[in-house]
């Protein structure tokens, strides 16, 4: 149940007649949002190592080094003796046990249901003074303060994901944003006009996991994770992958929590315009004038870790493996974590933005509109000596920002050619029919550090991302009873050999973030035709052609991809560090956080709209949109792009949206009952209903197959298809046609799909398969009541998603699962069952 209360109020007028204005508001918002989380967790035969009832294989690892030497555990059960206590006491003490009965295989058999809290907290101020007729001066301050305690489906400790179905996130976060703002507009003459703004905002965000202060880790019996009781305390984020998986903690891929985490972000902005009016041509130019800082004390790996537990550790000549018995047997597959004690490492860049522009009424009928932009974003620097770092790949050493030779800005280039033109022709075909063209350059600071922040103060000697890879396809890096070896990264590089510049190399074993030498800025080109008409009876109608282009942008969501990763070409012959680009050069296993800014994307639409504006009563509106967007994700893109490429992830081909107003003709001041007394005007009169629908269709997904792993232990997993995938009457149970059996052999043929030939890729596109589509209906009533000439009091009653339709969530993708392939079994992230919010409204 989700309980939803937002109050607040603005008042405003004048302190000194027709020379100062006040204006002040504050909005309040108490939310607690319900919400469930479906999932898997281990059954009580799995937490005894009895995996007789999995339908996988599982195999001893201490048999043999790789698969092929490798025997079967004796029915497929772990003894006593082997399995790992810290793994038992984690398994026991956190996670519940299953509780849907008939569940079986993969399928998820847990349900936990909670709340989420939030507290919202806004005010805003301005004042207004008129000096003269020539000059306005204006100041204004605002405020924003955000609280939110998400627990995680295993409780406090336990962490896992929340119970909001908009976001998986768990923990606390506390968010304060200020900023204030002042300017002044002046006259010059008849001709000439001017505008001058000063801004400053400050950003700080907090965020801690459940249970911030407890030692689960060391508790079970895993050292070297909990170390401090600051950064280190709570769970770690544990990652159990494959058939049967789940997981559990706190980590960014469990709950969407970067925590413990502590930014303070600010920004300093001078801007001054001008405006020439000469005859029809309205000229106009200025500059804006930025400096940014940039603090972040991050955990994007958790700093308590966040350990993997694959199926390969246990699987054999056949294939089979689990991730759960490589946990119950207490092998790590793959570490990480950031490490540092160092607070007040800060990132701060100059941003210096011109433009020109004309407005010109060539005609009556033809108005073209012509300027250009020119964004320098100068390359960004830290503090002082040693609160950064730069990785060389081409020597494999490490600048230290502040030693010699190394400037504060890690001696990387900026560029001039930052130009963005802008056109826009307005052209009257008819009195009724406007063509419009337009297009335009932009150019975009980017995300997560791929300009600005959080790289270079995130490396080497500032801040260690330990990254533990395992020397064979199939080994571990360590044992829950061992723990990580411990790492300092302030003195790490003192005994690295020197490269050929005299400066240390980069460890193995600790991720780097790299950037291009030179300053390469996300790009974006879009361009649009649109053609309005006008017909009688206030209903216009639309239609437009709308495309983008980005160039320098990211590969996938993220800023970053690893340009380490290893091929699948010598699979099954050379081990996995042995296929990575690096690895030979200077022996690095580690991934890295490349932001190259070096991919590409494209959006082309077809817009259609026919809109009914208010009068008599009623507007209606009516939306339809053909959208095709591709783009690179960030999987396997440094070796193989062609393979990343495919429709967007978010991509919706088509969208429709319908809605109205409608002014019910009853009451005073309406067609009927306009002469109604006080009371019966009360009931009848000041209705309005408000509606709007959407329909999407559905999101692409890439179809995979069960052991996939033991097929390729990098890249995509990815069927062939050989045959027809799309299915009659889809639904919930079975959304795509699937294989009668898993498919146990390499070559093997189960309808649409075959199993890939061992070191290579499946067939099947990216995004080749389309998920449910997605519709809501929104009703809304309001009643208005005059109480006097000057108050009027508003009520609204407004349900969401009044139908209470349900939006599924794309299928599970993997062809030949049993029990799951095919089938759904959640909503879609963003949906939301019916809900009704009532809200009242004074005016004044």
């Amino acid at each position: 149940m989700t309980q939803w209360n937002q109050f607040g109020g603005g008042a405003g007028g004048p302190v000194v007649k027709n020379k100062l204005f006040f204006f002040g508001d504050y909005q309040g918002t108490r939310r607690n949002i319900g919400g469930s989380v479906l999932m898997r967790v281990p059954t009580a035969a799995e937490r005894q190592g009895d995996f007789s009832g999995t339908g996988v294989d599982i195999f001893e690892p201490q048999s043999g080094a790789t698969p092929a030497q490798r025997t079967q555990f004796p029915e497929n059960k772990i003894h006593a003796s082997r399995l790992s206590q810290p793994a038992l006491n984690l398994l026991n003490r956190y996670l519940p046990l299953p509780g849907i009965p008939g569940a079986v295989g993969d399928q998820p058999n847990y349900v936990g249901a909670g709340s989420v809290k939030f507290d919202e907290d806004m005010t805003n101020t301005r004042w207004d003074w008129y000096y003269s007729q020539a000059m306005h001066i204006f100041g204004r301050y605002s405020f924003a303060d955000y609280r939110l305690i998400s627990p995680g489906v295993f409780g406090s400790v336990g962490g896992g994901p929340g119970f909001d179905p908009n976001s998986t996130f768990s923990g606390e976060s506390k968010t304060r944003n200020q900023s204030i703002a002042a300017g002044f507009d002046y006259t010059v003459s008849q001709k000439w006009l001017t505008d001058f703004r000063f801004g400053y905002y400050r950003y700080r965000v907090n965020v801690d996991p459940g249970g911030a202060d407890t030692t689960p880790a060391k508790d079970a019996g895993i050292p070297g994770l909990n170390n401090d009781p600051v950064y280190t305390s709570g769970m770690p984020g544990f990652f159990v992958n494959g058939i049967g998986g789940f997981n559990f903690g706190y980590a960014l891929g469990v709950s969407r929590c970067n925590c413990p985490l502590r930014e303070n972000e600010r920004q300093f902005q001078l801007v001054n315009n001008w405006t020439s009016l000469r005859g029809n041509h309205t000229f106009k130019f200025g500059a804006d004038i930025r400096r940014a800082f940039n603090l972040r004390i991050p955990s994007d790996r958790h700093r308590a870790g966040e350990l993997n537990f694959d199926a390969a550790r246990t699987q054999g000549p056949t294939g089979g493996g689990t991730g759960l018995a490589s946990l119950l047997l207490g092998e790590v597959s793959r570490f990480e974590r950031y490490v540092s004690t160092v607070t007040d490492a800060e990132e701060r860049q100059n941003r210096w933005f011109f433009f020109a522009q004309d407005t010109w009424r060539a005609t009556k009928k033809l108005t073209v509109n012509y300027g250009l932009r020119w964004e320098i974003y100068r390359p960004q620097t830290v503090t002082s000596a040693g609160k950064g770092g730069f990785v060389d790949v081409d020597t494999g050493e490490v600048l230290i920002a502040g030693s010699r030779g190394v400037g504060l800005d890690l001696e990387q280039e900026g560029t001039l050619k930052t130009l963005a033109p802008r056109l826009g022709i307005a052209y009257r075909v008819t009195e009724r029919t406007v063509l419009r063209l337009g297009y335009g350059r932009g150019f975009d600071i980017g995300v997560f550090g791929s300009v600005f922040g959080h790289n270079v103060t995130q490396n080497l000697p500032v801040l260690a991302i330990q990254s533990l890879q395992p020397a064979g396809n199939f080994a571990s890096v360590f044992t829950l009873d061992q723990g990580p070896q411990p790492l300092d990264p302030a003195t790490i590089l003192d005994s690295q050999p020197k490269g050929p510049n005299g400066r240390p190399v980069l460890p193995n074993g600790v991720t780097a973030f790299i950037l291009p030498k030179r300053l390469r800025l996300p790009t974006t080109d879009a361009w649009n035709v649109t053609l309005q008409h006008q017909l009688p009876h206030d209903v216009a109608v639309e239609a437009a052609y709308v495309g983008t282009k980005g160039t320098h942008v990211f590969a996938g969501g993220g800023g970053d991809y690893d340009f380490n990763q290893a091929t699948i070409q010598g699979f099954g012959q050379l081990t996995l560090n042995q296929r990575k680009p690096f690895f030979d050069k200077f022996g690095w296993s580690q991934n890295f956080r490349y932001y190259g800014s070096d991919a590409s994307n494209n959006y082309h639409s077809l817009q259609l709209k026919a809109e009914k504006r208010f009068s008599r009563g009623y507007s209606l509106l009516g939306h339809y949109t053909w959208s095709r967007s591709f783009n690179y994700t960030n999987t396997y893109y440094n070796i193989d792009a062609k393979l990343a490429y495919g429709p967007n992830d978010n991509n919706r081909s088509h969208v429709v949206l319908l809605s109205g107003v409608y002014e019910l003709p009853f009451g005073k001041g309406r067609r009927h009952l306009s002469n109604a007394g006080r009371a019966l005007d009360l009931v009848a009169g000041g209705w309005q209903v408000n509606t709007v629908f959407t329909w999407q269709s559905g999101l692409p997904f890439t179809p995979s197959y069960r052991d996939c792993n033991a097929d390729r232990d990098t890249g995509w997993c990815r069927p062939d298809l050989v045959g027809d995938y799309n299915k009659d009457n889809p639904d919930r149970n079975g959304w795509f046609p699937i294989t009668s059996a898993p498919l146990t052999a390499n070559g093997q043929t189960d309808g649409a799909w075959r199993r890939p030939t061992k070191g290579t890729f499946g067939s099947v596109g990216r995004n080749r398969l389309v998920g449910p589509s997605f519709s809501q209906w929104d009703l809304s009533f309001f009643k208005s009541f005059a109480i006097s000439e000057r108050f009027r009091v508003q009520f609204r009653a407004e349900s969401f998603n009044f139908a209470n339709h349900v939006n599924l969530a794309n299928p599970n993708a993997c062809v030949d699962c049993p029990a799951v392939a095919g089938r759904i079994f959640g909503t879609f992230a963003l949906a939301v069952p019916r809900q009704w919010q009532f809200a009242l409204r004074l005016e004044y």
